[in-house]
């Protein structure tokens, strides 16, 4: 079966933020609606308010590959797995992680310090960062 690995992969998408318009334009702003995003037996009334919300596409957008509890965009956890076609949301734990690293590795941290925080071989952090590398990164 083999161990579980110890880093995140290198293409491990970064952690988003959630938008800040959300705060402060979404429907869900109101104190008094919000408890009813995160409870099942609530969801309906939580969908209604996203009905009427004017971010819910902006939304929706961040919480298809970034939230797997509550209702986001209109949609329950279900119908956001649904959505993403049944995948698996990466757990925010190995995107921070995988962000963590990727700043080390810019930061240019030893190779060794990197290995011993994250308790694997020097050679496993040289593979990481050049399959880091290898991968196609948009115009900046």
């Amino acid at each position: 079966m083999g161990r579980p690995p110890a880093l995140p992969g290198p293409a491990t998408p970064p952690q988003e933020t959630v938008p800040p318009i959300l705060a402060v334009d979404g429907a869900c702003a109101d104190a008094r609606v919000g408890d009813v995003f995160f409870e099942e037996d609530t969801y309906a009334e939580a969908a209604a308010v996203c009905g009427r919300c004017p971010v819910q596409a902006i939304c929706l957008a961040y919480a298809l590959p970034n939230e797997s509890h509550g209702v986001w965009g209109g949609l329950t956890p279900e119908e956001r797995r649904t959505a993403r076609g049944g995948t698996a949301l990466l757990r925010i734990e190995d995107r921070r992680a995988a962000d963590d690293l990727r700043a080390a590795v810019a930061a240019q941290v030893p190779h060794e310090d990197l290995a011993a925080r994250y308790a694997v071989n020097v050679r496993t952090i040289e593979r990481w960062v050049a399959d880091q590398r290898a991968l196609p990164h948009p115009a900046a």
